[in-house]
């Protein structure tokens, strides 16, 4: 059996990863740093530390491209639910393919809501 593939990702409730204006020097756009506030719980026993504890756990980290080169090749530091307004979206481009996914975990801390997911195989949705 292999290893699960796991995504951490911080996204505002209308979907934007960074907020605009996202570059060097600013890379989470403005006011995209607010994705982020729920580490301030990452010490804590709450659901936010334990979510972060989990996260270097997985053995390998993936990033993009674009994460890569604006977190300064990772000399910096690039590493939560918020309203941007505009910015950056994850699902722009999904495709016409229908996805499932079922939620396996959810854990609320203050200010943000963890959320897992398993993405259901094609023959699983027939």
């Amino acid at each position: 059996m292999s290893n699960p593939i796991r995504l951490y990702m911080s996204m505002s409730l209308d979907g934007y990863v960074a907020g605009p204006d996202d570059r060097p020097g600013q890379e989470l756009g403005r006011a995209g740093g607010r994705l982020f506030n729920w580490l301030d719980d990452r010490e804590s026993d709450g659901p936010s530390g334990q979510v972060y504890r989990e996260a270097p756990a997985t053995g390998a980290m993936i990033s993009g491209r674009r994460t890569f080169e604006l977190a300064g090749r990772w000399q910096g530091d690039h590493h939560n639910s918020v309203l941007l307004g505009e910015g950056r979206r994850l699902f722009d481009h999904l495709g016409g393919d229908h996805i499932e996914l079922d939620l396996v975990r959810r854990l609320e801390d203050r200010d943000v809501t963890h959320l897992r997911y398993r993405v259901r195989r094609p023959e699983e949705t027939a």
